[in-house]
Formats: C-alpha cells, structure tokens, sequence
C-alpha cells in the first residue's frame, strides 16, 4: 500500500516539476507523457511473454528497489543545472522506465 502511494507521489510530482520549475513547453512535456505511455505498453508485451516467476515476493522487492535507484538519480539529475535536453531524456527515461518497472512488479 506505501509503494502505492508513492507512485501516485510521483505521478502527480513529476507533472509539477517539469511545467513550473524546469518550464517544460506543451510539447516536450506531451512526449515525456506519451514515453510514459510506451513504458506500460512496453510491460504489458514484456509480461504477456515471459515466463511465470518463480518467486514473486522476492521479484516485486527487486523492482522497488532499481525504482529506489531511479528516484535517487532522477533526484541527481534535479539536482545541478544542466541543459533542458538533460532534463528531457533523463525524464524522459525515468517516464518509461517507471511505468515499465510498476507494471512489472
């Protein structure tokens, strides 16, 4: 219920970041969002063709924790003035790679 709620933290967060503090224009902020769209199209295929998991538990822990490690770099990221091309693939990048992890687990 907590990794729950802390994905709803970054759904909401992530939004108000990108248009008030980076000031994402409509359209960079559209293909951020449309990658985040591709990440849950791309777990839905992942998951429809793998095999069953032998050990769930352990598997949904292991992807909490690699969406720990994508929280601290994107927080990194966040963290030193880079060009806005910086920000956009990075968050481009966490988009689809949360949404793949989320599904996944």
């Amino acid at each position: 219920m907590l990794i729950n709620f802390v994905f709803g933290i970054i759904i909401v967060g992530l939004p108000f970041v990108q248009i008030q503090i980076l000031h994402f224009s409509n359209n960079v902020y559209g293909m951020t969002e449309a990658i985040f769209s591709v990440g849950m199209i791309a777990s839905a295929i992942w998951l429809s063709v793998r095999k069953s998991i032998q050990f769930p538990l352990f598997h949904s822990w292991k992807m909490i924790n690699i969406m720990g490690i994508l929280l601290f770099l994107l927080g990194l990221l966040l963290a030193f003035p880079l060009a806005k091309l910086y920000f956009v693939i990075g968050i481009a990048a966490f988009n689809f790679f949360s949404r793949y992890l989320d599904d996944a687990h």
